[in-house]
């Protein structure tokens, strides 16, 4: 059994606020990798039925002393798994930038199945 972590503490320097999520069938939380100042962002998504085909996207948005910039990525894929990992955005920090990340899954139909946001502050 493959374990995610939905990172709610203190992991270096990085502060985040719980992410939101849709449907008794589905889960979506947004993972954060750090080193150094890059930050990787991914969607882990948790369905109980699998089978079908979906359509991802991920949005991360940095504001700091140097502006603000977005990056984003979306694709689509088939459930095949009750766990997948959806998404990569790598992005370079400085301290006191703030990263709001979105993530929103939609069936065949485009009926969202699962969307979470999460806030992260680099101190």
């Amino acid at each position: 059994m493959t374990a995610y972590w939905l990172l709610l503490i203190s992991f270096a320097g990085t502060l985040s606020m719980p992410a939101i999520s849709d449907t008794p069938h589905c889960t979506l939380h947004i993972l954060q990798d750090a080193t150094d100042s890059l930050h990787r962002y991914q969607l882990a998504l948790e369905c109980k039925e699998t089978g079908g085909h979906i359509r991802y996207e991920l949005q991360v948005t940095r504001k700091g002393k140097s502006g603000t910039s977005q990056a984003g990525q979306s694709g689509t894929t088939m459930i095949d798994s009750d766990h997948l990992l959806l998404g990569n955005v790598k992005i370079n920090l400085q301290a006191a930038d703030t990263v709001l990340v979105t993530g929103m899954v939609r069936d065949a139909d485009e009926q969202i199945i699962a969307e979470a946001f999460q806030e992260f502050s680099v101190q």
